[in-house]
């Protein structure tokens, strides 16, 4: 299925739906990026210094963030068959990853949004080391700051999560190396658990969120922190349900519907992530 649009030098008629960069994004989209998309990687390239787009950024522009990141010095990463981020180094110390900028923590830390963040990774299938580190929140040079964090602990005690400072232990995210799974977190609000998802359904809550804290910067790879980076990042996303009006399940089973082509978004061509390492 093609879309062919022709510009007649003519405004929209009003209410007209808005065309973005992703079928996810809409109004109160904070945050998308999506390595199999030519808009978030220019021509797909990860050299060091290289720009990484925002696919939602003229919805999150809208709201005063600006989410642009880049890849930072001292990083060994490359595009899977699949086209995800392979971060796959050992070194510590430093940022070894793709680092965005203080905006969208800001506007976290300032609005406490009833929000989700969803991922979409895959352990590398010849790691089975103890604390992979997928994204991180940091202020300064402490990397123990609870607003984005998610990391593997295989062959331990399995995921940390966290989004608006709740962490979870949960089992049932356990996956296997070289498994793709798409992840969930709900932030609803200072104090309540949040709601835990995997793979378009809902698996339950993790303790109570103390909110979001004020950071410098966020990454998807290693943080300034001594764990190592061993997943394989496809896509990942943040929204306002307060300002989208979705509800954090419907968000998660849309995206997990347009990443495998099914659902409302059959016959369209599905992510090559799916079926790639």
């Amino acid at each position: 299925m093609s879309l062919v649009i022709k510009t007649l030098g003519t405004t929209a008629p009003e209410g007209a739906k808005k065309l973005y960069r992703d079928a996810l994004v809409e109004e109160g989209s904070l945050f998308l990026v999506d390595f199999s998309n030519k808009g978030t990687l220019i021509n797909f390239n990860t050299s060091v210094g290289s720009p990484v787009f925002d696919l939602s950024r003229e919805s999150s522009n809208e709201l005063g963030i600006s989410t642009q990141g880049e890849i930072t010095p001292g990083v060994e990463t490359s595009l899977t068959e699949g086209r995800g981020v392979d971060f796959n180094n050992s070194e510590s110390g430093g940022d070894k990853g793709i680092i965005f900028s203080d905006s969208l923590l800001n506007y976290l830390e300032s609005n406490q949004p009833h929000s989700i963040l969803i991922v979409w990774l895959r352990l590398n299938t010849e790691s089975d080391k103890v604390g992979t580190q997928v994204f991180r929140t940091v202020n300064g040079s402490d990397a123990s700051v609870p607003n984005i964090r998610l990391n593997y602990q295989l062959p331990s005690i399995g995921p940390v999560i966290s989004f608006g400072g709740a962490s979870s232990f949960n089992q049932t995210l356990l996956t296997e190396p070289g498994d793709l799974v798409q992840i969930g977190i709900e932030f609803k609000g200072i104090g309540n658990p949040v709601s835990v998802y995997k793979n378009g359904s809902y698996l339950g809550e993790s303790s109570s969120a103390t909110g979001f804290a004020p950071a410098t910067h966020w990454g998807i790879g290693k943080m300034e922190f001594s764990a190592i980076s061993a997943a394989v990042v496809y896509r990942t996303l943040i929204e306002d349900l307060d300002v989208s009006g979705r509800s954090g399940l419907e968000v998660m089973q849309k995206d997990y519907n347009y990443v495998n082509a099914i659902g409302e978004f059959e016959g369209i061509v599905k992510r090559p992530f799916v079926d790639n390492l």
